[in-house]
């Protein structure tokens, strides 16, 4: 339920209801919460999308404070949050689109999303392509061909799957 939610194409539009579509918020929203903090882990005395502050008197301190304040500063539990909640809020994409480009066009908007993206949406949906590979390797290997090697049976199904 999650990839429906991570998908730009449909959102929230993509639940029957609007029951499944909470649950696949609070699930997706504790899984964003929950990601370990990599690139985007802030340094004391720095916020979000700004650098460290140079002393207590700055002039920028009244703006780094309110950006802070709008982007969740230091609490990642907030960050995340703000995070789901901006995507959410975009408009929908094109059904047509390519949600992977759509995503790796955002990928420094949205960080945490995006780790959950590469993780969810690139999965193949079907065990359809494997189960013909396996087929075409019953076709080659018979008992007229018994003698090859492994090596030439997987260049010999690579061959096979990639030149249809």
């Amino acid at each position: 339920m999650q990839s429906i939610l991570l998908d730009p194409r449909f959102k929230k539009q993509g639940f029957p209801n609007n029951d499944k579509y909470q649950s696949a918020y609070q699930s997706l929203s504790r899984m964003v919460q929950n990601l370990p903090i990599g690139q985007d882990a802030q340094e004391p005395g720095t916020t979000v999308g700004i650098g460290p502050l140079s002393g207590p008197e700055t002039i920028w301190k009244d703006f780094d404070t309110r950006v802070t304040a709008v982007s969740g500063g230091s609490n990642v539990t907030v960050a995340g949050i703000l995070e789901l909640d901006r995507y959410i809020a975009e408009p929908l994409l094109k059904r047509t689109e390519d949600p992977l480009v759509w995503w790796n066009e955002r990928k420094l908007i949205y960080p945490k999303l995006y780790q959950l993206v590469c993780r969810m949406l690139c999965v193949v949906a079907t065990s359809v392509p494997c189960e013909r590979i396996f087929s075409k390797a019953g076709m080659v290997l018979t008992e007229i061909r018994s003698r090859l090697t492994t090596d030439k049976v997987e260049k010999l199904l690579f061959l096979n799957h990639n030149l249809d």
